[in-house]
């Protein structure tokens, strides 16, 4: 059965689990080595054995057996998580992708707030507004914001500023990405010799560090380059290019450091020019397919700049039509390409580089 059959297999019965759905011990054990060993105290084989036991109990129409996974079959919501994880997002199965969505969910009912966390983050990561409205979402959502109301939680926060995004609300959005970057800074002070909130660094952006360090909270690297969108939409230029800064030079995140490019002059003076094409370079080599498309446009122009020597414009032409072989993804958002697209269109090219710009008004959070 292919992809697209399967899917509307799915839709068109009473959802139910069997063995079948169950993968063998190896995606437990891939999972463990991709992090580091990491399936927090639970051995692929006692996650597989969760995994069986649970499409035998699940049930579609009630939720009480939820409440009785612990007592009466010995799973916790903590070895619900953790089992559910690969499967929900390293199987090539639908059946098991859809079974660990379904586990999350339950962890989720159960109050175990990383799978709350989790499945919110699935959500916003497609950008598309639609998907905030289905029934399970909303379950998600309002378990979420019980979650905003009372933590200080730096991942919460920019979870919602990610929400508030995707639903047009940009000013909002900066508020959040603001207090996360205040919750972590109270939670986790820095290093001072590190700069990490947005303009903090170079008195010129246009000198970048590059200093890749860890990240203070697991969503960091989103919250600085939400944060930089955010600001965009706003209008607020030379900000958001500080807050892309951060993300693409000190967290190695690829689509700021194609936001970063957009940004710089490419007509300014040596290093800005270099320090473009090295952002760019670094995206498109690290498979940001939308920097590898841009590599290859600005290389198609010079190899028709009669300005520049004839064996330079060969070499570019020969590499901007290996940089357009790049592909997107076969399972490229559409909804999220244009989104991100008419972020990019905002941004005023060329603004950092020129000269040196004034130093922006401080304001919460940074």
């Amino acid at each position: 059965m292919n992809a697209s059959k399967e899917r509307q297999a799915l839709k068109d019965r009473d959802l139910s689990f069997d063995s079948s759905d169950v993968p063998s011990e190896e995606i437990w054990e891939a999972f463990q080595n991709k992090h580091g060993g990491r399936l927090s105290g639970l051995s692929p084989k006692r996650c597989r054995h969760i995994a069986l036991r649970y499409c035998q109990v699940v049930e579609q129409k009630t939720k009480i057996w939820m409440e009785k996974l612990e007592k009466d079959h010995q799973i916790d919501a903590y070895s619900l998580h953790w089992t559910a994880l690969p499967l929900r997002y390293d199987s090539t199965s639908i059946r098991a992708s859809h079974l660990g969505g379904h586990m999350l969910n339950t962890a989720s009912y159960l109050g175990f707030a990383p799978s709350t966390l989790t499945a919110v983050n699935e959500l916003t990561l497609s950008m598309d507004k639609e998907k905030l409205t289905t029934a399970r979402a909303r379950a998600f959502l309002d378990r979420f914001n019980l979650l905003v109301q009372s933590r200080n939680d730096p991942d919460v926060f920019t979870l919602k500023g990610r929400l508030l995004q995707i639903q047009n609300q940009p000013s909002a959005a900066l508020t959040y990405f603001d207090k996360a970057i205040e919750a972590a800074r109270n939670l986790t002070p820095a290093d001072p010799s590190q700069p990490s909130a947005p303009g903090s660094g170079p008195d010129s952006p246009s000198k970048p560090i590059i200093t890749i360090r860890k990240p203070r909270w697991s969503l960091e690297a989103s919250c600085h380059f939400g944060r930089g969108v955010a600001l965009i939409e706003l209008h607020r230029g030379q900000e958001a290019y500080r807050s892309f800064h951060v993300a693409a030079w000190e967290l190695n995140h690829m689509p700021s450091l194609y936001m970063v490019a957009r940004f710089l002059d490419p007509k300014a003076p040596p290093p800005v020019p270099q320090m473009r094409a090295s952002a760019l370079l670094a995206a498109a080599q690290a498979g940001h397919w939308p920097s590898a498309r841009y590599l290859s446009e600005l290389l198609s122009k010079r190899a028709e700049d009669p300005g520049v020597p004839a064996e330079e414009r060969a070499s570019a032409r020969e590499m901007a039509q290996e940089w357009a072989l790049v592909a997107p993804p076969k399972d490229t958002n559409e909804k999220k390409e244009a989104k991100s697209q008419g972020w990019v269109r905002l941004i005023p090219v060329g603004m950092v580089g020129k000269e040196k710009p004034k130093k922006p008004a401080q304001s919460k959070g940074r």
